[in-house]
């Protein structure tokens, strides 16, 4: 009875759209699975990556599948999507999740029914995204041409263009169920003429394998020559650029297909006559890592076919070296390359510093040397060298990014720069260089210089203080364990009858590390230090 006599007032009332609400959490959900993927990306380090990642694609699946609702629309996406991939996946041998085909149906929708809110983001978020793809592209080459596989049977079964971050969660969620998936260092191709004769033996022999091995190309009897390298430079555009390639054909009138351009920086073997037995054989070989010049041996006998393998170029090698022995220049090696943001083909050789002027001759004959870097000049003709200290100054890093753009893009460079920065300050670079401890050697070093500077009248400029606090923390370091030590010549004579004054400053500003350490440091290494400060002048 009350509540028949309350007067109901309709002013001020505010209705809430149900449908509006739950949209915008559906697409605040949706950019936060997109953010969390960019972040996964941008990790320095494949396996934090991976990890990141994992976490995401958890929450998607557990915010997906707790939300899902039965749509008509979205079950003849699913059921298009679940038929690509798992005609996809049988043809690579990989592992999908069982709610890969649901998800990626359940995210096209999502963004196809949100479309102007989600591609606001995209042109707010562009940037990252682009890098984002271009990294696991990169990282992950097979997982990524799988992926354009099942975008063009999309595209071709639902006439849909599946989004870039669509494509970037598909990535990784296959990297991350098939750890070793085709990590070949070869790639393996079938040519031959007809509609499906290369596919069919290509698909043979993957299936006993039980790898991707082969990719293939079924060349139409009216197809031109021009048409099919077309076709072969579009596949070997997606993969690494230094992996070698197996062109396997069937006629003669095709083993010119590849030219210098396929050549340049990587060795190709060509292979006519081709039959499913001998694919098999070279298949197991490519799957086991083994060279490819044991490709055809006895091949001539076994199959009758004629064979060429064509040499890339040489190996790119950056040589690093120091007088204090090789063990200093591998410590080196390994810094520099936890400095690279990517993996790239370019051998990081340490090589003895005594030797290296009659051993560069064998060195250059099987690789090309980029550069040179460490605590002394090696004095070899035509090859750059970066001093230690330019690089802990960053002085001359120019040189460094030019010689590794060619493995770098201009993002990685930027990074490589940032990380040799960090890694390769004074200190760290002392703590990875010495076994003894850094902090205290550093500091009766600088005291030990600054009182020498004054001795001897002189305010050397900060790149030669950072060259010679290196020296001569290594040098302590050879005096104690007794390695590396500089022999005299006549030319010691020399400067201890000429310079007996320098020499008695050395003493003086050195007396404490000597009594601090138990070592003496002998003449030539007085006089390296004295040529160090007054390279100018000839002692």
């Amino acid at each position: 009875e009350m509540l028949e006599t309350i007067e109901l007032s309709y002013e001020n009332i505010t209705y809430i759209d149900c449908d509006t609400s739950l949209s915008n959490r559906t697409v605040d959900q949706l950019e936060d699975f997109f953010a969390g993927t960019l972040k996964a990306c941008s990790a320095r380090d494949i396996g934090s990556m991976n990890d990141q990642f994992r976490s995401v694609y958890e929450m998607i699946v557990e915010t997906i599948m707790t939300q899902s609702r039965n749509d008509q629309t979205l079950n003849g996406t699913e059921a298009a999507v679940g038929m690509i991939v798992r005609k996809v996946a049988e043809k690579h041998f990989i592992n999908i999740p069982g709610t890969f085909s649901f998800v990626i149906a359940k995210l096209m929708n999502a963004c196809n029914e949100y479309e102007i809110r989600i591609s606001r983001w995209n042109d707010a978020n562009r940037d990252d995204v682009t890098a984002a793809r271009e990294k696991a592209e990169r990282v992950y080459v097979s997982e990524s041409l799988i992926v354009d596989e099942i975008c063009m049977l999309a595209m071709k079964n639902l006439e849909e263009q599946i989004p870039d971050m669509i494509r970037i969660i598909m990535i990784l969620t296959i990297a991350s169920c098939n750890a070793d998936l085709n990590k070949n260092r070869t790639f393996g191709v079938i040519i031959c003429h007809g509609y499906s004769t290369a596919s069919s033996i290509a698909g043979a022999v993957n299936s006993l394998i039980g790898s991707y091995v082969f990719d293939s190309i079924d060349m139409p009897v009216m197809t031109t020559m021009d048409e099919i390298r077309a076709t072969l430079r579009q596949k070997l555009s997606r993969i690494n650029p230094h992996a070698d390639i197996c062109i396997m054909v069937d006629m003669g009138s095709l083993e010119k297909i590849a030219d210098d351009e396929f050549t340049r920086n990587r060795n190709v073997a060509i292979i006519n006559n081709v039959s499913t037995k001998m694919a098999l054989d070279i298949g197991y070989k490519i799957r086991n890592g083994i060279s490819m010049d044991q490709y055809f041996v006895n091949a001539e006998r076994d199959y009758r076919v004629e064979y060429r393998v064509l040499k890339g170029k040489k190996k790119d090698v950056i040589l690093f070296t120091s007088e204090s022995g090789l063990q200093t220049a591998q410590r080196m090696a390994s810094l520099f390359g936890d400095s690279l943001p990517v993996d790239v083909p370019v051998s990081l050789q340490a090589v003895m510093f005594e030797s290296l002027m009659e051993d560069i001759e064998q060195i250059q004959s099987s690789s090309n040397v980029l550069f040179i870097t460490g605590t002394d000049n090696p004095g070899i003709r035509n090859v750059s060298f970066i001093p230690l200290e330019d690089i802990v100054t960053t002085t001359n890093l120019d040189l460094v990014s030019s010689r590794l753009n060619g493995y770098l893009d201009e993002a990685n460079l930027r990074q490589l720069i940032i990380n040799i920065r960090t890694n390769f300050s004074l200190m760290n670079v002392l703590n990875y260089l010495t076994i003894l401890n850094p902090k205290p050697l550093m500091d009766a070093t600088t005291i030990a210089v600054d009182d020498l500077q004054k001795r001897r009248g002189l305010e050397l400029e900060g790149r030669t203080l950072v060259g010679l606090y290196i020296h001569i923390c290594i040098l302590v370091e050879r005096l104690v364990t007794k390695t590396g030590v500089i022999r005299e010549d006549s030319a010691t004579d020399t400067f201890v009858k000429n310079h007996q004054d320098f020499i008695k400053d050395i003493r003086a500003s050195f007396r404490n590390i000597e009594k601090h350490y138990s070592i003496t440091i002998p003449d030539p290494e007085m006089k390296y230090i004295y040529s160090f400060i007054n390279k100018e002048e000839k002692v």
